[in-house]
């Protein structure tokens, strides 16, 4: 699948995770915020690392099993993925690579990298240009 400025790939990850325990003293960081550091410093050597676009998003809705990313891009369902931490970052941007290479985005279980096995907590359908959700000929 190739990139285009209309269609523009995107990593979002939770910078607010996890939302339902204590914060961390001031100055220390969140651990969504700790992942979002960890797959941004990854993606300066990545190969895709100028065609996606990695936003630290405020929420995810995946508060109950933090840490949440979201793979997104125009015409491709949305996969959400849970239980995440830095030492997942490499796999994450494996997965953002298989995901960029998808037309539709779906990505089989076997298809995943073999630690984020279990952790595929969403799969939202792709949206038509009017915002409706794609349906598949059924």
């Amino acid at each position: 699948m190739l990139d285009t400025p209309d269609r523009p790939h995107i990593l979002y990850v939770c910078r607010t995770c996890p939302r339902y325990e204590r914060l961390p003293p001031p100055g220390e960081k969140t651990r969504g915020m700790t992942l979002v550091e960890a797959v941004r410093t990854l993606a300066e050597g990545w190969a895709l690392g100028d065609t996606y676009k990695i936003i630290a998003a405020h929420c995810l809705n995946g508060c109950p099993e933090p840490c949440n990313t979201v793979l997104a891009a125009p015409g491709k369902a949305r996969l959400r993925f849970h239980r995440l931490g830095p030492e997942d970052a490499a796999s994450v941007l494996d997965l953002a690579s298989r995901y960029y290479e998808t037309a539709d985005g779906d990505i089989s279980a076997a298809g995943l990298p073999p630690d984020l096995g279990g952790r595929l907590a969403a799969t939202v359908p792709p949206l038509d240009a009017s915002g409706r959700p794609v349906r598949g000929s059924d």
